[in-house]
């Protein structure tokens, strides 16, 4: 995953902008900043040396591009600034702002801050300065954020962290909860950066930040697999997955790994959740990519069904297929939630697809539920919601 921080502008605009960074906390950092009196700056293009990321590929290379060096005065400066405020088209645009990147110093980083400054600060221009100052400006960079008006502060951590995590999950410990969890956004920033830097490590934070109760750890996990998807690493994804087995956020990493892989190949994703080893991880991987493939193809999956041989397998496969079948037929659906063998599977099913049955056809599920099979209160569950 090896990348610099002049070209990383890609991974910020697939993944930065996914997330939303909130307000930044005034006493979340040290009261530190870059100077910014300087008339001139030395420029280079270059990662700084106080860090490197723990993935020995990032330290090739990518990370080592270097531009020849020469002083730009502070009316330079602007004039990339105003070249890229001026730009008449999007490839102008992205020209100049490349040009600002490339530029970019922890000597001259607040004014270049400067010819940036109009931007909303959820623009992805914004949030690639940030993180590009995070990789060769560390803590300063992220403190300065303590400082401005605008929220910027998780965009230069999860630079930071993704070149020098050693440091900045240091710094990050410092904070307090709030400072950790609070609208800021700090530890997206951090779980963005390290799953860049080294995903296998992002997993141990969430698995942290799981233990410690906090109720985004789920998507926390989905944003590490993500990014290992991407890649193309379809069995490190499988292994992440695998790490987390026994937490509270197994099965929704487990369906999400598998929504991801059906996006493409339903059929494909049935075969790969099916071949995985017995467990809650697998049932939930099986029953996801059946959904999928139903929505797509419902002959094809329900053929596919009827040859699965383990029960286990075949009832998780049962599950997903009903709870999407029954979006267009709700009878279907609710037939083949009965059909399911285990007798807890079978009841969540019925339940799942009832109520949907139930929004769709008041009058029909009603009747349905009399021949059910279900108890009073898992009847009541099907239709308490809408009779509110």
């Amino acid at each position: 995953m090896k990348q610099s921080y002049l070209i990383h502008g890609i991974w910020v605009i697939v993944a930065i902008a996914a997330y939303t960074f909130g307000s930044r906390s005034s006493d979340s950092s040290p009261d530190l900043s870059a100077d910014s009196d300087s008339s001139k700056s030395t420029v280079t293009t270059r990662v700084s040396d106080r860090g490197s990321p723990r993935n020995s590929q990032s330290e090739n290379s990518a990370n080592r591009i270097t531009t020849e060096t020469r002083i730009l005065s502070k009316s330079d400066i602007i004039n990339l600034g105003e070249d890229f405020k001026t730009a008449k088209n999007l490839l102008e645009r992205r020209a100049a702002f490349t040009k600002i990147l490339e530029a970019l110093t922890p000597e001259n980083a607040t004014q270049l801050r400067e010819q940036i400054a109009h931007l909303d600060q959820d623009s992805q221009e914004f949030r690639e300065f940030h993180y590009a100052w995070g990789m060769i400006g560390g803590e300063t960079a992220v403190a300065h954020g303590a400082d401005t008006r605008k929220r910027d502060m998780a965009a230069t951590l999860a630079g930071w962290m993704c070149q020098d995590p050693d440091a900045a999950m240091a710094y990050f410990k410092t904070l307090n909860e709030e400072q950790m969890n609070g609208r800021g956004g700090m530890k997206w920033g951090a779980v963005y950066g390290l799953a860049d830097n080294d995903p296998a490590r992002a997993v141990e934070f969430v698995k942290e930040r799981a233990e410690a109760g906090d109720r985004d750890a789920r998507h926390m996990m989905n944003i590490t697999l993500d990014k290992v998807i991407e890649s193309g690493e379809l069995g490190n994804a499988e292994a992440i997955a695998r790490a987390i087995e026994g937490t509270k956020i197994e099965g929704s990493a487990y369906r999400h790994l598998a929504w991801k892989l059906a996006e493409n190949d339903p059929v494909g994703a049935a075969d790969w959740a099916t071949g995985l080893p017995q467990g809650e991880g697998r049932n939930h991987a099986v029953g996801t990519s059946y959904n999928r493939w139903a929505g797509e193809d419902p002959k094809a999956a329900a053929a596919k069904i009827a040859t699965l041989s383990d029960q286990g397998v075949r009832d998780a496969a049962t599950y997903g297929y009903a709870t999407r079948v029954v979006w267009d037929d709700p009878t279907t659906g609710v037939e083949w939630a009965a059909s399911i063998q285990d007798d807890h599977s079978r009841n969540r099913a019925l339940v799942d697809t009832g109520r949907t049955f139930f929004r769709k056809d008041p009058e029909a599920a009603k009747a349905w539920l009399q021949t059910s099979g279900l108890s009073e209160e898992q009847q009541k569950q099907i239709t308490r919601r809408k009779e509110r």
